[in-house]
């Protein structure tokens, strides 16, 4: 990523880069789209900040390659703009901002165990069945409705993955069940966060978050035997940022 920039600016500016990184390896958080979205904001800013956010995902998006074997904007758009992004795809791909509501709170679960990405990938195959393309197709167009008129029903109902989750799910052990205790203790809708084995639900409130995360905590610890970290928060609506340090 951090070559990207070099290369698109024309700079010959060497770079020495150290990244403190708070999300775990192989966890399903989309890590090496942050790192590769942090690499280019840092080096941009570095070099007068002179490019655009659409320049920057493209930057982003080699460095994605490098960490995960494929170069798509599905984790690196939300890192690099925040809140909830639509990514059409194309060359460059468009972000389009979605509304993220003040009482959306994200419980995420990451138990002690390890889903690498590229296998996780491959597991899926190049080609899906017309029926759950349908499902899927369906289900985003009526996730993006739900978010644009606030309909929490809607959104429930639309934030299923009918393609990937039902291969991947069965790399992670006790998901079913995890997922089961989140909506049991109210969450709006759970599932399999990127390729595993994160667990995240969607909730509406801290408290209902806090209730969610600690039952599927639970589930993952009585039915599987391991234990896990938990977060709990709001969406972060400002994506990429430079901190002034010292």
């Amino acid at each position: 990523a951090v070559q990207g920039v070099l290369d698109r600016t024309g700079s010959e500016t060497g770079v020495a880069i150290e990244v403190r990184k708070g999300i775990p390896l192989a966890s399903g958080l989309g890590g090496s789209a942050a790192s590769a979205v942090a690499g280019a904001v840092a080096a941009d800013k570095l070099l007068g900040g002179g490019l655009d956010r659409t320049a920057l995902l493209e930057c982003a998006m080699i460095g994605e390659r490098k960490g995960s074997g494929a170069d798509h904007a599905d984790n690196a758009a939300p890192s690099l703009a925040g809140g909830f992004v639509l990514v059409l795809p194309g060359r460059p791909p468009k972000m389009v901002a979605l509304p993220t509501h003040d009482d959306l709170v994200v419980a995420i679960v990451h138990p002690a165990m390890e889903v690498e990405t590229r296998r996780a990938r491959k597991i899926l195959g190049d080609t899906i069945a017309l029926e759950a393309g349908v499902e899927q197709w369906g289900n985003a167009a009526g996730l993006v409705a739900g978010l644009m008129r606030s309909d929490w029903a809607l959104i429930a109902r639309c934030m299923r993955d009918a393609v990937a989750e039902p291969v991947r799910a069965k790399l992670v052990p006790g998901f079913e069940g995890v997922r089961d205790r989140a909506l049991a203790a109210g969450a709006v809708a759970a599932g399999l966060s990127g390729s595993g084995p994160t667990i995240f639900a969607i909730c509406r409130g801290r408290q209902s978050a806090e209730a969610a995360a600690r039952d599927m905590a639970g589930a993952f610890r009585d039915d599987v035997g391991v234990g896990s970290d938990i977060v709990v928060s709001s969406v972060n609506r400002d994506g990429a940022r430079i901190l002034e340090c010292g």
